[in-house]
């Protein structure tokens, strides 16, 4: 069980960046998720009220999602999405995943989480941004069979599922944008077998998950700055013979977005994630066991766009970098005795991304490629994603790297110096004996 901990540590908590990026934009940008984008609607869904009247879809290796909002009035907002990237932490699917199938006779739950819908309802009330995602995710499965005798049937099911909701508003103060969300979910697992009459139940004991966080935007040093502090706690047990899973991942964060040269975005982000994964049994002198992790995420992006190529409104090139870093300590102890392991930092290669998008009156289709997987010159850079949106809003503009109304437009960080006026000669049209009388 504890190896699932160290992964789910390492495979969710030290990409938190990279976990919520949702489109081929973001990706393209080396996971940077604060810019002002559509994706950023999966973990502040205030932000849908930004984007209404708006499709986008997004596939690729390993990733899945969409969007679809539509405006009822100037207010109200609707929407649904979907998305394979989940609020609970990995490694709770992997452990309950496992379980259930080491479990059940007939029927094997897929370890791949399905694509999860989302329900948004989003209220514009201009100073105030509200929004409110509902959402299910749910792997299942079930095996049936019936004979002549119903002595002989044979049913089995059993799912994992969790049910929640995340609410944000977003509050516009002048310059500033603050961004508080909350979040609750019920995560579940159940099995089921019966056979004649026979029935045996197997269900999550206990199980909760809370998220607080808030975000705050401002314009600093000709850029908008983006800084966020995001809370998790995930509590479960699997069994009542179980230990008891704690498991709290804490994200602070840094990221800004400004403009350089000739309209050039110049983006970057900063992410410290702290992990801390308990396991405890429900004894009187239990012996705990915690994995303890410092993860930093770095990465930097670049986009630029052109107008009026070819048959295009818009031919936007983009690109970015990233680089992870992060270290893990063990602790086991009890009342008797208190054990630490110390181990070295582990980090990743970079990772370089670039991204291509046009554009055509509503119609936006965006490209990524990841160059670290590049595997030779004539195969060239594959295509490991793609995102196609309709924006019939206009809040995107041209193409999705135009900044929306609501938020503070950025300075360029190298302004152009003012013209100066030639200086303005004075003549003597009387000089010279000249006569300019009509």
């Amino acid at each position: 069980m504890r190896s699932f901990l160290f992964k789910g540590l390492f495979t969710t908590a030290a990409l938190f960046s990279m976990t919520f990026a949702q489109n081929a934009r973001i990706d393209a940008l080396g996971g940077i998720n604060i810019i002002s984008d559509p994706g950023k609607i999966f973990y502040l869904p205030g932000y849908m009220n930004q984007y209404p009247d708006l499709i986008q879809a997004t596939g690729g290796t390993g990733s899945a999602s969409f969007i679809g909002i539509k405006s009822i009035g100037e207010m109200i907002n609707l929407g649904i999405a979907g998305t394979r990237n989940s609020v609970l932490t990995e490694g709770f699917y992997e452990n309950t995943i496992s379980r259930i199938n080491g479990l059940t006779t007939q029927i094997d739950i897929n370890e791949q989480m399905p694509l999860a819908p989302h329900v948004l309802f989003g209220l514009d009330l201009d100073i105030i941004q509200l929004g409110v995602d509902l959402f299910l995710e749910l792997n299942k499965a079930k095996y049936s069979y019936k004979a002549e005798e119903s002595s002989g049937d044979i049913n089995e099911k059993a799912r994992v599922s969790n049910f929640g909701a995340v609410v944000n508003a977003n509050i516009n103060a002048g310059d500033f944008i603050f961004s508080p969300v909350f979040g609750i979910s019920f995560p579940s697992m159940k099995r089921k077998y019966e056979a004649g009459d026979e029935t045996v139940e197997n269900k999550l004991e206990k199980g909760s998950f809370l998220k607080a966080g808030l975000e705050a935007g401002m314009p600093f040093f000709s850029a908008d700055w983006k800084i966020g502090l995001i809370f998790n706690l995930l509590r479960y047990q699997i069994d009542e013979n179980d230990n008891i899973q704690i498991n709290n991942v804490t994200n602070a964060y840094a990221g800004f977005e400004t403009e350089i040269l000739r309209e050039v975005l110049f983006t970057g982000l900063y992410n410290l994630g702290i992990s801390n994964y308990k396991d405890k049994p429900d004894t009187s002198n239990p012996t705990i066991n915690k994995v303890r992790g410092i993860n930093h995420f770095i990465a930097l992006g670049l986009e630029k766009d052109l107008e009026d190529v070819w048959i295009f409104d818009m031919l936007t090139v983009r690109g970015g970098i990233n680089w992870i870093i992060g270290d893990r300590v063990d602790i086991e102890k009890n009342d008797d005795y208190r054990m630490r392991r110390d181990y070295a930092a582990n980090e990743s290669d970079f990772n370089p991304t670039v991204g291509l998008g046009l554009s055509k009156g509503i119609f936006t289709f965006d490209i990524l490629s990841n160059l670290g997987s590049w595997t030779g010159i004539l195969s060239g850079p594959p295509v490991v994603a793609a995102t196609v949106t309709l924006d019939f809003g206009g809040s995107t503009g041209s193409g999705t790297s135009s900044t929306t109304v609501q938020e503070p437009e950025p300075q360029p960080l190298f302004p152009s110096p003012e013209p100066t006026p030639p200086p303005q000669q004075e003549y003597d049209y009387n000089s010279g004996g000249s006569d300019f009388s009509f």
